[in-house]
């Protein structure tokens, strides 16, 4: 087993004070989802997908509720991309800083790798193609 070293200890310390702070419960014992990573993979083939331009012009209730674990995070300027994994496989999830508005956009700075989160949202495919 790897060892946290302390100050990675204390800074995830700080960042759950800063959850709850936020009046977020950080150890939820339930989220609802509304279908898994496979599913919603499924549903994103299937399905006719909208532009993000139109989601964001317009949002509709479309949208699907998922649940997993953090694998990947990565920041590209207004935009963040992660990859959730639940027990069917692992999804794309995006963030768009002017669409979830500042304040959202900034608790992102409170995960980590390794985090489990829910998230809801319409799907859509990024410019590479791939469902998120």
């Amino acid at each position: 087993m790897e060892k946290i070293s302390s100050n990675e200890y204390q800074v995830r310390l700080q960042k759950l004070k800063q959850l709850r702070e936020m009046g977020i419960i950080p150890y939820a014992d339930r989220f609802e989802r509304t279908h898994t990573s496979k599913e919603a993979l499924v549903k994103g083939e299937k399905d006719t997908l909208r532009e993000v331009e139109a989601i964001v012009a317009s949002p509709n209730k479309n949208s699907v509720s998922l649940a997993g674990r953090i694998m990947t995070f990565r920041e590209h300027g207004k935009l963040t991309f992660a990859h959730i994994q639940d027990f069917t496989g692992k999804i794309q999830i995006c963030w768009m800083k002017d669409w979830v508005g500042e304040k959202h956009y900034d608790f992102l700075k409170n995960l980590d790798v390794g985090d489990f989160i829910g998230v809801a949202g319409e799907l859509f495919k990024t410019r590479h193609g791939e469902i998120t």
